[in-house]
């Protein structure tokens, strides 16, 4: 029974919350935005039940520990801060701020137990096992995008809609001007393909499985619908790492000349196609980032300029993460407001509601803002213990090796403006310095690959 949970979990990686399931929303709120929080929950009770397996913890004991440190920490300056802003400033709009640093309390928490559960997977299934789920999964997505384009352009939504009805965990066809894939958004999409799944695909073609350059091939055109800046951007970090790594493997030549001659057809036939394709990916990578026109521009600005502004209040400790709303009205760029697209006026209108205390908006943003340079600290001790875990296993890994380096940069870029809770799929990747086979063979691990 462990095994198909494991295996479930696996798969389910990058899928929302179905709908038989969403009455647990009611229950844990966000903690639940995602299926695996019920593979998760059975997987871990089992796990509880079954007295062998907890001793298989010692294996990662180093790592785990440290991760466990860092959550501890994490989890009790919120406390402390909460302590500290309680007795300066009271309760703020009506609310009490060890309410209010609860549900950042319960994420990193939920973090740890992903972590420590993830160690258990690995355990559980072979090396091919894990590829072989992880290679359908980016399947059935695929699939989806492509179902995704249809409606885009017109077709079968109300099909589309019927089937997502039933299942629940998509977004209505009237809401896909940008696919989302099993996101809400053209950027959660972009963010399960530059983290999960192109990270995937170029590792395992680093492999020696050819046939995954075709699969990032089919993907260009779902990627280009995203319309997404943060798409584009994680597509071409993916890329960039992708050759770096292919000129230090091969020395080159051979391999680099393929795979950019390649490359160099597909884009210029995307942006030769269309002068308003080319526009816009030019536009969404260059100069999208710096432009104070565009309303989705200063919608993300927003938490940077808030966050930074939390930070200079108490720089060592921080203010404590989930009670940066005590410094909104303070840092908040109130110019922003009039620009054209933006939804800045609903969310300055929400931040201010009673019983409201809004945190920090984006991962590393609200983490540096919440913890300050202590926490930053903390921060970096544990992706060292990340990189030297998997310094140590780097044969052992396989492709995931690899993926690991490729989409945890990407995840580091996705967190400055984007909040990482309950994306399953974001932390299997930065927890792979976790695995270790126990019943793995070299001849196994090359077929796989």
């Amino acid at each position: 029974m462990e095994i198909k949970i494991a295996k479930l979990y696996l798969f389910f990686l990058p899928f929302r919350m179905i709908m038989p399931f969403e009455f647990l929303k009611l229950i844990v709120g966000p903690l639940a935005n995602y299926f695996d929080t019920v593979f998760l929950m059975i997987g871990l009770s089992l796990w509880l039940f079954n007295g062998k397996g907890v001793r298989i913890l010692s294996t990662n004991m180093p790592l785990l520990r440290t991760t466990c440190n860092s959550v501890l920490y994490l989890n009790i300056s919120s406390i402390v801060m909460a302590s500290v802003m309680y007795f300066t400033y009271g309760n703020f709009n009506g609310q009490s701020p060890f309410i209010a640093v609860m549900p950042m309390i319960l994420f990193y928490f939920q973090y740890l137990l992903i972590f420590v559960y993830n160690n258990r997977v690995f355990q559980l299934l072979s090396y091919s096992t894990v590829v072989g789920i992880i290679n359908k999964t980016c399947k059935v997505l695929l699939i989806i995008g492509y179902i995704q384009v249809l409606v885009i352009l017109g077709i079968g939504g109300s099909v589309y809609d019927f089937i997502s009805s039933i299942i629940g965990g998509f977004v209505n066809s009237s809401s896909i001007y940008k696919l989302p894939l099993t996101a809400t958004e053209g950027a959660g999409a972009g963010g399960l393909l530059g983290i999960f799944v192109f990270p995937f695909l170029m590792s395992r073609y680093l492999h020696g499985h050819k046939g995954s350059l075709y699969q990032i091939i089919l993907w260009l055109l779902p990627l280009y619908f995203t319309h997404s800046s943060t798409a584009y951007l994680l597509f071409a970090l993916d890329l960039g790492i992708f050759f770096i790594i292919l000129v230090k493997r091969f020395n080159g030549f051979v391999n680099v000349m393929r795979i950019g001659v390649v490359s160099v057809i597909i884009l210029t036939g995307m942006t030769a196609s269309s002068p308003e394709i080319r526009n816009e990916i030019s536009y969404m990578l260059i100069e999208k980032a710096t432009d104070t026109d565009n309303g989705s521009t200063v919608s993300r600005m927003t938490p940077y300029i808030i966050n930074w502004g939390c930070f200079t209040e108490m720089p060592l400790m921080g203010v404590g993460n989930g009670l940066q709303g005590y410094f909104y009205e303070k840092y908040f760029p109130k110019e922003f407001l009039n620009v054209p697209g933006t939804d800045l006026g609903v969310f300055y209108e929400k931040i201010n509601e009673p019983g409201t205390i809004a945190n920090g908006a984006c991962f590393l943003p609200g983490y540096f803002s919440g913890y300050g340079i202590v926490g930053l600290l903390v921060l970096i001790n544990f992706i060292f213990a990340l990189r030297r875990t998997r310094k140590l296993r780097k044969k052992e890994l396989g492709l995931f090796n690899e993926m690991f380096i490729i989409g945890s940069v990407a995840f580091l870029v996705m967190s400055i403006s984007s909040e990482m809770y309950c994306l399953y799929y974001a932390w299997f990747v930065l927890s792979i310095p976790f695995m270790y086979f126990q019943n793995n063979t070299s001849r196994e691990r090359i077929s796989a690959n």
